[in-house]
């Protein structure tokens, strides 16, 4: 394992044995705790990720987090990139504002390994851009950190799954208008509408960002729609229909001594109807069918002249389904499902213009509980089209080991198949290879969640994951290079978060990850990966009509010296809401945020510095 695996292992594993007796020892939890336990550590919760079928949050051996609509409110957040910034274990590259492209890591993995979903639906063939998905829409956010294969195949870095909200319980004719304001002809413009009328339920949203650019060249113009339509058609058959639309227009940096460029303007769909039918009590079956088009342009100019010098178009579309059948009844909670989906990748640098890919799948997963223990099997067979099948398994345990805290561990063996751009497309400086195979891994997770009487609530988590076969570069000709399997990798790191008590309405919120980044043929720590991140927040909410937090972010990312990266500083966000006026349904609100507050510099490449101070005022009328 190596001497810092060990010691990683061996103190998370003592952190876990001293917490579990301070709480179990206790006696009876006074009013305090007990609020305490409320606000951080739900044992009601329910999430559905990890093992594609709803389940007691507790239960859960993965790394996991769950963020709600009143979380992503609270942020003033814009894209899925905001919301992600300050999550622990999870790292944006950050490239501008309000929608500007945002590359998502997990625990120090590649772009590529990161799998997104909405409404079931993967958003992504390769990267997932989390700057171009907007979150008016989003009810909830499930995350696994760490490989999930048994569950949703391709994800060797974790997945982001996205719920999207609901007209179901609210009546009819609901609704929220809100507007925001900044620097630099900066402005963010949402809608939304919502009900119930008898049996159908509705939901849709709108909006538009739009910047001059708070950096050089980062302005952006972008649009979004999403609609959800539901029709309870008895007791136990619903069927429901969404539809999401994005696009905009997009600059992407400039640089000055490289003479150059850049934008990347989107255009994306993504529509799905689905069947939920509930036989018997024990049993629920979900059908689903999903079209998706997404339409992502790469142009690099020349700055002095304007001339292209790359000019990519890809169009990635396609087809699929999903059948899953979840038993819940005395000990266990199954779910046997199967995925099909058919992609294709047009592109004038691919051979004929057109690729199709197929693939399918077959998975089981289980939750067996019995009293305090939970143990979650997982298989599933991956027909991956672009390299050769692959089995993924997993097992994992949870401990409650009393009423504030769970113990958790969790091994798995998962991969990453190869993108169809690496074996289909080819270019002047780039050479498809056709012989890639899936890059394969095996990981170990431990945990433990604990509330700490009186004072705080503790999450620790440990990883490690041993990745062979791992896809890099590799110069082929003259100034032409293509991709390989060439790299044996080991990613193994600590994290650790912390939420106190609320004091006068005001909490401290302390997160941080370090990530020992391996290359196991060089010895070396891996470069361009984030290193190590820290959050820190101080949160008033007086659960009436005002909240506030100031916030700090930090990450330090491993990159190599050409590409001007500035680590120097905190990014420290201050934001406010303040309802103004509350009656019945009707409620105006108020909000602002002042970004960068102290003119930090902290950016992974020079291409895409990070604003200096920024200011936004925004108002909200929900009715």
């Amino acid at each position: 394992m190596g001497y810092v695996g060990c010691r990683m292992v061996c103190a998370l594993f003592l952190l876990t044995c001293m917490f579990p007796v301070s709480i179990v020892f206790s006696g009876e939890m006074s009013e305090q705790e007990k609020k305490l336990l409320k606000l951080y550590f739900s044992e009601e919760e329910l999430i559905e990720s990890t093992t594609r079928s709803l389940k007691l949050a507790t239960q859960a051996a993965e790394n996991v987090v769950v963020i709600t609509s009143e979380d992503i409110e609270r942020t003033n957040a814009k894209t899925l990139a905001d919301v992600l910034n300050s999550i622990t274990g999870v790292q944006i590259l950050t490239t501008g504002w309000g929608g500007s492209a945002a590359p998502l890591y997990m625990q120090g993995s590649e772009q590529r390994h990161v799998a997104a979903y909405l409404d079931g639906a993967i958003l992504s063939n390769n990267a997932v851009d989390a700057g171009s998905i907007p979150v008016q829409m989003i009810d909830k956010i499930e995350i696994i950190k760490g490989p999930a294969s048994s569950a949703w195949g391709s994800s060797l870095g974790g997945v982001i799954n996205i719920f999207t909200k609901t007209g179901a319980s609210f009546g009819k004719n609901n609704g929220t208008l809100i507007a925001s304001q900044a620097e630099k002809g900066t402005g963010d413009y949402r809608s939304e509408i919502y009900g119930e009328l008898g049996s159908f339920n509705y939901y849709m949203t709108g909006g538009k960002m739009i910047s001059d650019g708070l950096t050089p060249h980062s302005g952006s113009d972008g649009k979004n729609f999403y609609g959800k339509f539901g029709m309870k058609l008895s007791r136990d058959l619903q069927l429901s229909y969404t539809s999401w639309y994005a696009d905009a227009d997009r600059m992407g940096g400039e640089s000055e001594q490289l003479n150059i460029i850049m934008e990347n303007p989107f255009k994306k769909s993504l529509q799905t109807v689905s069947l939920d039918i509930r036989p018997a009590k024990e049993f629920k079956i979900n059908a689903s069918v999903r079209m998706s088009n997404f339409y992502v342009r790469s142009i690099v100019r020349r700055r002095s002249t304007g001339a292209d010098i790359q000019n990519l178009s890809p169009k990635d579309s396609g087809y699929g389904a999903s059948l899953k059948t979840s038993y819940q009844s005395g000990m266990h909670n199954a779910v046997l499902g199967t995925d099909l989906d058919v992609r294709a990748l047009e592109d004038p640098n691919i051979d004929g213009g057109l690729k199709k890919q197929k693939k399918w799948s077959v998975f089981l997963n289980d939750t067996v509980s019995s009293g305090d223990i939970a143990v979650t099997p997982g298989v599933r067979y991956d027909h991956v089209g672009t390299a050769n099948p692959y089995v993924s398994s997993s097992l994992g345990i949870a401990y409650k080991a009393s009423s504030a805290t769970v113990i958790r561990g969790y091994t798995s063996k998962g991969f990453s198949a190869p993108p169809m751009s690496y074996t289909y497309v080819r270019t002047t400086v780039f050479v498809p290879n056709r012989d890639l195979k899936n890059e394969q891994v095996v990981s170990y997770q431990a945990g433990v969640e604990t509330i700490s009487p009186k004072y705080f609530w503790l999450k620790l988590s440990g990883f490690r994951h041993d990745i062979k076969d791992s896809i890099t570069t590799e110069q082929v000709q003259t100034a032409k290079f293509t991709y390989a399997n060439k790299e044996r990798r080991r990613r193994q790191g600590i994290e650790a978060e912390i939420k106190t008590l609320p004091v006068y309405d005001t909490a401290l919120i302390l997160g941080g990850t370090f990530i020992d980044n391996l290359n196991l043929e060089t010895r070396k720590v891996q470069k361009n990966t984030p290193r190590y991140t820290y959050d820190v927040a101080l949160k008033y909410d007086d659960k009436k009509s005002m909240s506030a937090v100031i916030r700090g972010h930090y990450i330090w990312w491993e990159g190599e010296a050409a590409t001007g990266g500035q680590y120097n500083d905190t990014i420290f966000d201050f934001m406010v809401h303040k309802t103004m006026y509350k009656h019945k349904a009707s409620k105006i609100e108020a909000y602002g945020s002042v970004n960068n507050i102290l003119n930090g510099r902290q950016f992974a490449m020079a291409l895409y510095p990070n604003p200096n101070r920024w200011v936004e005022f925004g108002m909200k009328y929900s009715f």
